[in-house]
């Protein structure tokens, strides 16, 4: 932690600081890190839009970032990358990620993404839940459209994702779940040829 905490405090381009994570997974009894980097990485919040890169617990934001939570904050299912998100959009800087292991982060039946991590079913109930999660960050965080190109990119990530899964439950999600990915991809198309 004191490595996070001298970067911090030497880095003023910075609001946030975290580490490499080992990540035991009990149910394949597997493990790898993540980001699995070689050396040090700046990411901006266009990256974490996209997809968040880091453990939770390797994560370390300056007080003065943090502030009082948005009500809005409530209403998502992934609370750490709001918060990570709310200090980078609000702070205008960006995140630091050290590519020493400097904690480890365990998925099992009892936490909340080893649940979703069981079966097809329940990560598909995941990637409804990124759905959500993006639009809701995109409707009270980016309130004049910012970033509104890597908010399409990542539903059409995730719907992309939906359909593989799908495709063994369900024609109708399938179906469903194709249709807003190729929407998505209409939407980012015609953002871009008005650019």
């Amino acid at each position: 932690m004191q490595k996070q905490v001298d970067f911090l405090e030497n880095n003023e381009e910075f609001a946030i600081c975290a580490s490499v994570v080992e990540e035991k997974n009990d149910f394949t009894n597997q493990s790898h890190v993540f980001p699995n980097i070689l050396e040090n990485k700046i990411y901006k919040i266009e990256d974490y839009i996209l997809n968040n890169h880091t453990g939770t617990c390797s994560l370390m934001i300056k007080s003065e970032f943090y502030g009082l939570i948005p009500d809005w904050m409530q209403k998502v299912s992934f609370g750490d990358l709001a918060i990570i998100l709310t200090v980078l959009y609000k702070s205008k800087k960006n995140l630091m990620v050290l590519k020493e292991v400097m904690s480890v982060y365990r998925v099992n039946e009892g936490g909340i993404h080893g649940s979703l991590k069981k079966n097809n079913k329940t990560l598909i109930k995941a990637y409804k839940m990124h759905v959500d999660f993006t639009k809701t960050i995109s409707k009270y965080l980016f309130l004049n459209n910012e970033y509104s190109k890597e908010v399409k990119l990542k539903l059409i990530i995730t719907y992309t994702k939906l359909t593989e899964l799908s495709k063994k439950e369900s024609l109708k999600q399938y179906v469903y779940f194709y249709v807003m990915q190729m929407w998505y991809r209409l939407k980012l198309k015609i953002e871009k040829l008005k650019a």
